[in-house]
């Protein structure tokens, strides 16, 4: 079960106060299953670029799994599914989208993606150029090649507190340590980052929608984390907002909820994410917007040299 982003993730109030003895108690929890995750590290053949975040989603981080492996040639994007009956499988867009499928289909509409039950369990059969796992910065049982964290600028670091008083899944410090780089969507940088000794890339999240919505009153909806960075960008383009509603992230929408936007007689865009998650009688009806990540070329030279010394020519 999937649940609104919580308001008071974004500001310290009596609220995440009284949720502080359960971050305590989840932050230890936390650091024995990676001490205990960490004792077996597989180490990939190929290699493998680890794009995860510490914050509860709503950073961009999608789309920069998107960037790099678009770079890469012959890569493949790794995405944890524990709900597989099976070790693994290829991900398409015409895979059936359960709960927690929609990044992966997503993707795989522009990068070849597999889903995998464990990050253990990944086919090294495959041989691509290089794995790239979208997530996976807290399970140590792989050994990545490089690790990035993406930050959003407008988000930050919430309240700044640990699941469940706020949206980090562990303290900002230790997790700095573990990474080879930031990767900031924004363009700009926050105090927090000013001192830290590693190289910080700058992205810019581009949200692209159909140009014949551009002069028009439109209804939009959303399903994801932080669904206001979204809204803000789509009413940036558009002439008027008619219809406004925002679900639970990686919501599976039922018919009488989108009865309003079916009914009415505005055109309405969602997410491309929201959108594969919907019934295929409904996307003839609804359109989406892309979402794309504008990364800096320092980032991709960066990439460049890390190929080169795990593979050489």
């Amino acid at each position: 079960m999937y649940i609104k982003t919580p308001n008071f993730w974004c500001h310290r109030s009596l609220i995440s106060l009284l949720l502080f003895p359960a971050s305590i108690i989840y932050t230890v929890a936390s650091k024995v299953h990676f001490l205990y995750r960490s004792k077996n590290q597989k180490t990939l053949d190929r290699p493998s670029f680890c794009i995860g975040n510490i914050t509860s989603g709503g950073v961009g981080k999608t789309p920069v799994v998107q960037a790099v492996a678009e770079y890469i040639p012959n890569s493949i994007v790794v995405i944890k599914q524990p709900r597989l009956k099976t070790k693994w499988r290829t991900v398409s867009g015409n895979t059936q989208c359960g709960a927690g499928d929609d990044e992966a289909i997503m993707l795989s509409r522009y990068v070849k993606v597999i889903q995998v039950k464990s990050r253990k369990f990944i086919p090294e059969k495959l041989m691509p150029s290089a794995w790239i796992f979208d997530d996976g910065f807290q399970d140590p049982s792989i050994l990545y090649t490089r690790s990035f964290l993406v930050f959003n600028n407008k988000i930050g670091l919430g309240n700044g507190l640990v699941f469940p008083a706020g949206p980090l899944r562990e303290k900002f410090k230790p997790a700095i340590k573990r990474t080879a780089g930031i990767i900031l969507n924004g363009t700009k940088q926050k105090v927090l980052f000013n001192d830290i000794n590693i190289p910080i890339f700058k992205a810019k999240r581009i949200v692209i929608i159909p140009e014949n919505l551009k002069t028009e009153k439109i209804n939009v909806f959303s399903g994801i984390a932080f669904p206001k960075q979204f809204f803000d960008a789509v009413e940036e383009q558009v002439a008027s907002i008619n219809l406004k509603k925002e679900f639970p992230d990686h919501h599976l929408f039922k018919e009488k909820e989108l009865e309003e936007f079916i009914n009415s007689k505005y055109k309405t865009i969602t997410t491309e994410k929201d959108w594969v998650r919907l019934k295929y009688k409904y996307k003839k009806i609804f359109v989406h917007s892309k979402l794309k990540s504008d990364l800096d070329e320092k980032f991709y030279r960066y990439i460049d040299s890390v190929l080169k010394e795990k593979m050489p020519l």
